[in-house]
């Protein structure tokens, strides 16, 4: 799915460009798109509070404890055992936070320095971003919870594209590198 975003990302790019966002009213759309957008994502997050609370599904998990603010991971992290519906909504209370935070900078850089870019990112890009997010792929779309979505689940990062998925790949990677160090040392030898 990150790939298809990354796409879309490129795509509102293009298009915001060919916008003229100079023009009165169509700054004045941007704003109510931003704001329209908004407002959906957080009536979606209050539908997604109330669908858990009726499910209200009492399975006890086992999760690592998040590290505070500032704190070193441990190598071992702790655990605790909830059940999956105050997983659920503690992921949901993260992705209020995230969302919330998202919109008070980019409306923030809209008010101070008039920028129009990340106004139009957000409107565009949010939407695609609740969507694939997985209490709504859960809890709208009825997906089971195997696979990716079994709990708990792993917290993305932009960089995650970059690191090798599987453990698998990880052992590849070292196996390669040991072996391009022993055809180096074999060649030091030979010259």
């Amino acid at each position: 799915m990150a790939l298809p975003r990354m796409f879309l990302g490129f795509f509102a790019l293009a298009l915001m460009r060919a916008i003229d966002f100079e023009d009165d009213f169509n700054l004045l759309l941007l704003r109510i798109a931003f704001t329209a957008v908004q407002a959906l994502i957080l009536v979606t997050m209050f539908f997604l509070r109330q669908r858990i609370k009726a499910e209200a599904n009492q399975t006890k998990i086992t999760v690592p404890v998040a590290p505070k603010f500032g704190e070193v991971p441990p190598e071992k992290p702790e655990e605790e055992v909830i059940t999956i519906e105050d997983y659920d909504l503690s992921q949901l209370q993260a992705l209020l936070k995230k969302t919330l935070i998202g919109v008070a900078v980019c409306g923030f850089m809209h008010w101070k320095w008039g920028l129009n870019p990340p106004l139009f990112m957000q409107a565009v890009l949010n939407p695609f971003q609740m969507m694939g997010h997985q209490l709504t792929k859960i809890y709208f779309f009825h997906q089971e919870a195997k696979g990716q979505l079994a709990r708990p689940w792993k917290e993305e990062t932009p960089f995650d594209a970059f690191k090798p998925k599987l453990p698998e790949d990880q052992n590849k990677l070292r196996q390669e590198k040991k072996r391009a160090e022993r055809e180096a040392k074999k060649a030091k030898k030979g010259a």
